[in-house]
């Protein structure tokens, strides 16, 4: 099963982090784990997102 999420997660071009994020969010119903989940992948890209922009502005 990890194998089909990760062939989608890259389809989806969804962040690498998706593959250790999921497995720690606990939630109850499914629409949590969902919000839950876009709020990480969320963070994750704004993270990387001012990463790339300071390097850039090193240059």
């Amino acid at each position: 099963m990890r194998e089909e999420i990760s062939k989608y997660q890259r389809k989806l071009r969804l962040s690498n982090n998706l593959m250790q994020i999921y497995p720690k969010i606990k939630a109850e119903t499914n629409e949590e784990f969902l919000l839950q989940l876009l709020k990480e992948l969320h963070e994750d890209r704004d993270e990387k997102e001012g990463s790339e922009t300071l390097i850039m502005q090193a240059f």
